[in-house]
C-alpha cells in the first residue's frame, strides 16, 4: 500500500491511499484506520476501488495506523491479504476565523477553529478598542472537537469586535480571528398623523434604538418645552417600533425627539405635528329637567372616540356621571359629533356637562348649564 503524498504531511493535507494486489482474479478492498489513542474503524468498506482518500483536516496531530484488507470479489472470507502502512500527521498551527464580518447590533456570528487539543480550550469575545472580554466559551460548548464551529451573539454597541482561541482553561493565545465589525444603524423617528385635533392620539414609529432606557420626548415647539415622555419600555418593540401619545390641546406645532440611554443625547427628531384649534362644542336640552329625567347631550368637533363627557354639579365641581363617547356612538371610530343620552340626578341644582379629550382631563368644551328644580 502506497500514500500520495507521502508521511509526513500537516493536517489539512489531502492523501490518497492505494492497494496493490497480486490476485489472479478482481480484488476487492477494505480499509481501516487507528487513530493516536484508538479504537480501529472502518474508514471505507469493501469496494472494487483499491483506493481511499483521506481527507486530514481538522484532524489531531499524531501517528495513525492505515490497514487494509483484500479479498477475491464475491468472496465470503473475512479478508485473505492485508497489509499495514503507519502515516505521521503533524499538527498545523490553530486558526480562528469569524464570519460574516459586519453585523447588526445582536447579530449571530459564527467562529470557526481549528488545531484545538483539548475540550477546555476556549474561545472569547473581545473588544479591540480596550480589550474587554464580553463573552466566551468553551470547545465543550461549541460543535467538533479539533476543529468545529461555536455561534455568539454580537453586543449592541457599534464597535469592532475580534475573537480569541485559549489553550486548556488558560490565558495561553493560541490564534486570533478576522475583527467583527457592529454597525447599529442611523435612528429615525416619525409622526403620524401630521395634523390632530386637541387631545388626539399620535403614532410615533422609531427605528436605530439599542438601549430599552432610550426615551421619546414630545416637546413644543415654539419654546421647547417637554410635555412628556416614555422609555422605550414603555412602548412596542426593540430596536424599533412605535410610541402612543397623546397630544396637547392647546394649538399649536409640535414635534418628537429620541434619545440615548437615558440621556439628553438626540439620536433624531420627528417631523412636526400640528395640533389645530378646538372646534369642539357641546349643548345640553333641555336646559331646564325634572329629577331623573333624560338629557340629550349634543357634541361636535371631537377627535377620538376615547373622548369622553361628563356630569358635573356646578356649585362644588363633583363628576356626577360620565360616558365615553365610543359608548354613545356605538363605534370605536372618530364620530366628529353625536349626541349622549344621561339620566340627571335626584336632586335639585344647577349641573352642566364637559367635553374631555382622549381619555385624560384635557378639557375640550362646556355645556350650557341645566336646571333641575
Amino acid at each position: 500500500m502506497s500514500a500520495n503524498p507521502a508521511s509526513p504531511q500537516t493536517a489539512g493535507t489531502a492523501v490518497t491511499f492505494t492497494a496493490n494486489g497480486t490476485c489472479s482474479s478482481t480484488g476487492e478492498y477494505k480499509f481501516w484506520m487507528l487513530p493516536p489513542g484508538g479504537p480501529w474503524t472502518v474508514v471505507r468498506d469493501w469496494s472494487m476501488n483499491n483506493t481511499f482518500n483521506w481527507t486530514t483536516s481538522g484532524l489531531a496531530g499524531g501517528t495513525y495506523q492505515i490497514e487494509v484488507w483484500a479479498r477475491t470479489t464475491g468472496s465470503t472470507d473475512t479478508y485473505q491479504a492485508y497489509v499495514d502502512t503507519v502515516f505521521q500527521l503533524n499538527s498545523g498551527p490553530p486558526t480562528l476565523s469569524a464570519s460574516p464580518t459586519s453585523t447588526g447590533p445582536g447579530g449571530t456570528v459564527l467562529v470557526n477553529f481549528s488545531g484545538s487539543t483539548s475540550a477546555n480550550d476556549w474561545v472569547g469575545l473581545f473588544r479591540t478598542s480596550d480589550g474587554a472580554r464580553l463573552d466566551m466559551k468553551f470547545r465543550s460548548a461549541c460543535t467538533g472537537t479539533a476543529s468545529g464551529t461555536c455561534s455568539f451573539n454580537m453586543p449592541a454597541a457599534a464597535g469592532t469586535y475580534e475573537f480569541r482561541l485559549y489553550s486548556n482553561g488558560t490565558w495561553v493565545l493560541m490564534a486570533t480571528s478576522n475583527t467583527v465589525t457592529v454597525v447599529v444603524p442611523a435612528a429615525t423617528l416619525s409622526a403620524s398623523p401630521t395634523t390632530v385635533g386637541p387631545g388626539g392620539t399620535e403614532t410615533v414609529a422609531f427605528a436605530g434604538s439599542s438601549s430599552a432606557t432610550d426615551w421619546v420626548g414630545l416637546f413644543r415647539v415654539s419654546d421647547g418645552a417637554r410635555l412628556d415622555m416614555k422609555f422605550r419600555s414603555a412602548c412596542s418593540g426593540t430596536s424599533s417600533g412605535t410610541c402612543s401619545f397623546t397630544m396637547p390641546v392647546a394649538a399649536g406645532d409640535y414635534v418628537f425627539r429620541l434619545y440615548a440611554n437615558g440621556t439628553w443625547t438626540v439620536l433624531a427628531t420627528s417631523n412636526t405635528v400640528a395640533v389645530q384649534a378646538s372646534t369642539a362644542s357641546l349643548t345640553a336640552s333641555p336646559t331646564t329637567n325634572s329629577r331623573g329625567g333624560t338629557e340629550t347631550v349634543s357634541f361636535t368637533g371631537s377627535g377620538s372616540a376615547s373622548d369622553w363627557i361628563g356630569l358635573f354639579r356646578v356649585s362644588d365641581g363633583s363628576r356626577l356621571d360620565m360616558k365615553f363617547l365610543s359608548a354613545c356612538t356605538g363605534s370605536s371610530s372618530v364620530v366628529a359629533s353625536g349626541s349622549c343620552m344621561f339620566t340627571m340626578p335626584a336632586s335639585a341644582g344647577t349641573y352642566e356637562f364637559r367635553l374631555y379629550a382622549n381619555g385624560t382631563w384635557n378639557l375640550l368644551a362646556t355645556s350650557n348649564t341645566v336646571t333641575v328644580p
